[in-house]
């Protein structure tokens, strides 16, 4: 995540970790002008990190979505991406795409822009083409967020 939003805003003050810790700790907001738009990009830990618990960044989520939606600024849309190199669904990422749903609640669906990376690391014609059919395929992960109005973008 940390690379793609400093990729998109060229802020080099956005650290990347190149190590298997986890380097996002905090939750942090990085604004780039787009025609004529800000936008806003908001970094935070991945569940499954090597410091935090899953309740812990869950906790501070929910706070920065509590002081956001008081203040002037307004959540208008959330990009989630997947890795698709990944070989499956784990039970950890199972259950926070479930708690990412319940967060987010169907009416937000709309919102949702579904990104996949990591095309470089798998055969994209085959198997990461395969892999995202059945993402979208009913009976899918993204089925249902797809149907309420979600896109898939790579």
């Amino acid at each position: 995540k940390s690379t793609f939003i400093r990729l998109v805003t060229g802020s080099t003050a956005i650290k990347v970790g190149h190590t298997l810790k986890s380097m996002t700790s905090d939750i942090d907001s990085y604004q780039f002008s787009n025609r004529g738009k800000i936008i806003t990009f908001v970094d935070t830990p991945g569940f499954d990190d090597s410091n935090i618990s899953d309740s812990e960044i869950l906790m501070k989520l929910l706070g920065w979505l509590k002081e956001t939606q008081e203040g002037e600024q307004k959540l208008s849309g959330i990009l989630y991406l997947h890795r698709i190199d990944a070989p499956r669904m784990q039970g950890s990422a199972l259950q926070n795409f479930g708690t990412f749903r319940q967060l987010c609640g169907e009416e937000f669906y709309k919102n949702i822009m579904l990104g996949t990376t990591c095309w470089d690391l798998v055969e994209a014609t085959t198997i990461g083409e395969e892999r995202e059919t059945m993402l979208r395929e009913k009976g899918g992960f993204w089925h249902a967020l797809l149907q309420r109005g979600s896109e898939i973008v790579r």
